[in-house]
């Protein structure tokens, strides 16, 4: 599979030119020069495009010329595209999308951030839910983003000859816009009829605005698929505008492209909630230097030869119910991982599993291990979390075993290939189904991992503690109760319609996304079943006990025991005290740095909707691009709280529509995010240069929900 994030070049054969009249020749004359001038714009400008585009010769695409019309037109093989009119229907188009999308008109995506949603007693968290306090915005007369005189992000979803874009974006101002395109050829045609030079004249990053071309061709039949992930990533490099404020312009409305933004739309919560913020990096980091200190072994690399061993994954779902009497007879001829809070449904059901999953940092973990009431057997498991996990909870089990999570400053600063597991959040599922890829077992299969629920009153198995009230306490209670979250419908495995919330949701299309691309990966045969009755699982197949049973008995057995020797062996790695120094320093350092750059940009002078938008896009850019390839481990642990800041300024901003009460919010916005970066240094040095004794560090019997310690 190929995908080129490259742009645009044709070469047109001139065929006939004998027989064309004066006009024609001119007009022929004048796309050679527009393709002359865009190449050599682009050879300066995107430099990328230029070679690959420089030589290229259409293969299925021709240009047709309408002398008399002054017209033009974009054959694909024997078809007309634009009905000899592209010019005509570019404006037409246009028009049609700007009366959808016109100043004044709102734009209905997700929430902004609003009171009660940084509730948390902490450093970070303290101080947004301070400026959210501070807006005018509440849930009662909060009615999502006016559109102002300009757009913050669209995305061209087609490019066709390109006449719609420069028509566009030459008189609206845009301040990102993607440009998508997988036919090389279409894109190779608007070298003749479109001036991108004028097209992004006026897009200077240094200025808040771009503009990015994503241009290329996919091989092997996933061409919608990879279409989306390459949009996807790079909206997300573009918070807060995504997903606040970005429109999909849909050229032609093709049917494709319209099923990418909606897959787009789809995500939107899973990416506002895949952050995190200082607050909880700190904590993990904390954490996680206390389990290096105390010499915590990290899981070993890779080896062939266990592949073949079945894997059940176990989660707290209500179908585990109707599902655990299949464990109970096959338990000793497959790896049984539990995960969580299904760890208790297992114990009343007298299964022992081979290694059990933790993956919360927060010390309110410790309370589900002690409703289990059996110290000794919690002890006697195998454990796998994360370096973040809670010390107290690794207190728990005698042989346990850290890997590094790949979306963390952690792994960047200790952690390699071997032991680093990457697509292992939201959930402790999510994490069993990646570790049971990264030693790429062929058969994997998810029970109780439903994502969804019958039934307000029916949301976990029977066992599980979220049932048992009288042992967990309120903020346990708070903390796991699904009707604190906002509820929607989504599909079952068996076609009937479930209760879902967004955390579930996310953890679910986390899990399609980690299974898809398992299937990518040169060699491997994994493949997932699902065993669960609640949310169909994109790329798990659903089955039953006569097939789980036989699939099973009909596996190539490899030696289990031998692979939970080998994954909790004594020649596991460890990291040196030497090494946990250096990578503090530099954190210590960094910020620093990173506190005295952002305050600037954050104290320039906002006036506008457009300022806000041009703040919050340098303020991105300054961390995608500069910290994020200056310090990666640093750039995990800020990244969070400057897109949630700037997420608060984009959205109250957007929202408000009285213009004096918004220029009171934003530069209170600014008085408290400068406020911030003044004291994080300070707070941050007061964590991680003292002496980590776990014995006395008071954080590491803190939940998150805890007041800090002044």
């Amino acid at each position: 599979m190929e995908y080129i994030l490259l742009s645009l070049v044709v070469n047109i054969s001139s065929t006939r030119v004998l027989e064309m009249n004066l006009s024609e020749v001119q007009i022929l004359d004048q796309l050679n020069t527009r393709r002359k001038n865009n190449l050599a714009f682009f050879k300066g400008a995107y430099p990328e495009l230029y070679e690959y585009f420089k030589d290229y010769k259409l293969e299925n695409a021709r240009l047709n010329i309408l002398t008399e019309e002054d017209e033009m037109d974009l054959w694909v093989g024997d078809k007309s595209i634009y009905n000899n009119r592209a010019k005509a229907y570019a404006k037409e188009e246009v028009a049609h999308f700007k009366e959808a999308f016109n100043e004044g008109q709102r734009i209905i995506s997700v929430n902004c951030p609003l009171p009660g949603e940084y509730s948390n007693p902490r450093f970070f968290a303290r101080y947004a839910d301070k400026i959210i306090h501070k807006s005018p915005i509440t849930r009662d007369n909060f009615m999502y983003y006016k559109l102002a005189d300009f757009y913050p992000c669209i995305a061209f979803l087609g490019v066709g000859l390109g006449y719609h874009i420069e028509e566009f974006v030459t008189n609206n101002q845009v301040n990102v816009a993607y440009i998508v395109e997988p036919d090389l050829d279409k894109f190779a045609a608007s070298l003749y009829t479109a001036d991108w030079e004028k097209i992004c004249a006026d897009m200077n990053p240094s200025e808040g605005r771009a503009i990015h071309f994503l241009v290329g061709k996919t091989e092997g039949g996933e061409e919608e698929f990879v279409l989306w992930a390459v949009l996807w990533n790079n909206l997300v490099a573009n918070s807060p505008s995504f997903p606040l404020a970005t429109l999909f312009y849909n050229h032609q409305a093709n049917e494709m492209f319209d099923r990418i933004s909606d897959k787009v739309n789809d995500d939107m919560y899973v990416f506002l909630m895949s952050w995190g913020n200082y607050d909880d990096e700190l904590n993990q980091l904390n954490q996680c230097l206390h389990n290096l200190k105390m010499g915590c072994k990290l899981i070993p690399p890779f080896k062939k030869g266990f592949e073949d061993v079945p894997v059940c994954i176990i989660g707290a779902g209500p179908s585990l119910d109707e599902r655990i009497d299949y464990l109970k007879e096959i338990k000793d001829e497959v790896i049984i991982i539990s995960c969580g809070s299904s760890l208790k449904s297992l114990y009343v059901n007298g299964i022992t599993p081979d290694m059990h999953i933790e993956l919360e940092s927060d010390f309110l973990n410790v309370d589900y291990l002690r409703q289990i009431k059996d110290d000794d057997w919690v002890r006697s498991l195998n454990m796998i979390g994360p370096s973040h996990l809670n010390p107290c909870v690794f207190e728990w089990f005698e042989n346990l075993r850290i890997y590094f999570k790949k979306e963390s400053g952690i792994s960047n600063m200790f952690g390699n290939d071997d032991d680093t597991i990457a697509d292992g959040t939201p959930t402790c599922t999510n994490l069993a189904l990646a570790i049971a890829s990264h030693y790429r077992f062929n058969s994997i299969y998810l029970f109780g991992m439903d994502f969804a629920f019958p039934s307000k009153e029916r949301h976990h198995a029977k066992g599980s503690p979220y049932y048992d009230t009288d042992q967990l306490d309120t903020v346990l209670q708070d903390v796991t109760a699904v009707e604190n979250y906002h509820m929607f419908d989504v599909e079952g495995v068996d076609g009937r319609t479930l209760l879902t919330t967004p955390p579930y949701y996310t953890a679910l299309r986390k899990v399609e996304h980690l299974i898809r691309h398992a299937k990518l990966i040169k060699d491997n045969k994994t493949k997932v079943y699902s065993c669960s009755d609640g949310a169909k699982i994109v790329g798990a197949s659903w089955i039953q006990e006569s097939e789980f049973k036989q699939q099973v008995a009909s596996s190539t057995q490899s030696d289990k025991k031998s692979f939970m020797n080998y994954l909790f062996g004594d020649e596991c790695r460890e990291i040196s005290q030497a090494a946990i120094d250096h990578q503090i320093d530099i954190l210590v350092h960094t910020m620093d740095e990173f506190t005295s750059d952002a305050k600037k940009m954050v104290q320039e002078e906002i006036l506008s909707l457009d300022d806000v938008s041009r703040i919050c896009f340098r303020l991105n850019a300054y961390m995608e691009k500069v910290v994020g390839k200056r310090v990666e481990g640093f750039y995990f642990l800020m990244r969070g709280s400057l897109r949630h800041f700037t997420y608060i300024l984009f959205g109250h901003a957007f929202a408000i529509d009285d213009e004096e009460r918004r220029l009171e919010f934003i530069k209170e916005w600014q008085l408290d995010v400068v406020e911030f970066l003044e004291n994080v240094g300070p707070h941050f040095k007061k964590i991680l240069l003292k002496d980590f004794d776990f014995h006395t560090d008071p954080w590491v019997r803190m939940s998150i929900t805890d007041p800090e310690e002044e």
